[in-house]
Parts: C-alpha cells; sequence; structure tokens
C-alpha cells in the first residue's frame, strides 16, 4: 500500500480496515520489513466530501534511514534529508490529520517525533561520516527542532541542538 501524500511503500500489511459509509477506521495496521516494523491506527472521515478528515497515529520503530525513506519525503525535507545522507535506522512516533475545519481546505498535515540511535551522516566536505548519533528531534512540515544530539566526528565528540524553517517555498 501507497499513500501518495507519503509514498512509501508498505507492504505484508496486517490489521483491520472498519468501513463505514463515508468513513475508514484503521485498526492496528502494521507492517513489518527492511528490519523495521510500522504500525497505523487511526480514522478518515467525511471521504464523500471535498474535504476530507484525517487523523492517524504512525508509530514506526527501526525504520532504515534509506533511499526509500527520503524519496518519500516532501521536497523540502527531501533536499534536506539528502545533504545529511544518513544511515542507520529511526524510531517515529507521530500523526498524519486534516483539520476538522470546513474552512482550513483538507491540507494534510503531519507532525513526527524521531529517535535516532547509532545512527551516521556524511555531510559533504566533511572527510568522515560523522557516527554513533544518537538524537531526538520533531518534524513538521515547515520546521525541523532538534532538542538534542550526540555524536563523534572522529575522535571528536559533538552536540547539537537547534532547528531549520522551512520557507513558503519549500527551502530549508
Amino acid at each position: 500500500a501507497i499513500y501518495k501524500g507519503f509514498p512509501y511503500p508498505l507492504s505484508g500489511l496486517t490489521g483491520r480496515l472498519i468501513f463505514d459509509r463515508n468513513d475508514v477506521t484503521v485498526s492496528h495496521v502494521a507492517t513489518a520489513g527492511g528490519g523495521g516494523r510500522i504500525v497505523l491506527n487511526g480514522r478518515l472521515a467525511a471521504l464523500d466530501t471535498k474535504h476530507p478528515v484525517f487523523d492517524v497515529q504512525v508509530d514506526a520503530n527501526a525504520v532504515p534511514l534509506d533511499k526509500k525513506l527520503g524519496d518519500a519525503l516532501p521536497p523540502a525535507q527531501r533536499e534536506l534529508y539528502a545533504l545529511f545522507d544518513p544511515a542507520g535506522t529511526a524510531d517515529v512516533h507521530g500523526r498524519v490529520f486534516t483539520s476538522a475545519d470546513a474552512n482550513a481546505g483538507g491540507h494534510v498535515d503531519f507532525l513526527a517525533d524521531v529517535a535516532l540511535k547509532d545512527a551516521a551522516m556524511r555531510i559533504g566536505g566533511l572527510s568522515d561520516p560523522i557516527s554513533g548519533i544518537s538524537a531526538r528531534a520533531t518534524l513538521t512540515a515547515d520546521s525541523l527542532s532538534v532538542a538534542a544530539a550526540d555524536a563523534r566526528y572522529g575522535q571528536s565528540p559533538v552536540t547539537l541542538a537547534g532547528g531549520v524553517h522551512f520557507t513558503a517555498d519549500g527551502k530549508p
């Protein structure tokens, strides 16, 4: 299965989809593969309108930081992802949602808390990768906020905290 707003392929799905007129309830729909596990729970409502309402929880554990993930990201986040060329795995606990307000236009948004454990990044211009990354961050459509990140560059410890806001044209 692939959601066109985040085209990350999910295969071998198990769980329940409950259809009720113009609503669908997603109940413990899970996939395991590629070393990670992803579980979806939530509701898709008002599917017969111009502005359906989505509210889906995503719990992902040990998801590989690979090209498949990078290709699924929205353009602004994809550009940043490619710049850092990450490797390793991530745990993600997030939510994909629309506003229940009919005047909001049905815009799909997301909020994701991300944890990296023993990840690595290869940043252009650096001779060696930054390794042993342990980090906590929050990703939205318009920002990336790093609460804490510890890593090593060669023998040197590296610590980072801060954020990036994406512009209206999607640039970091």
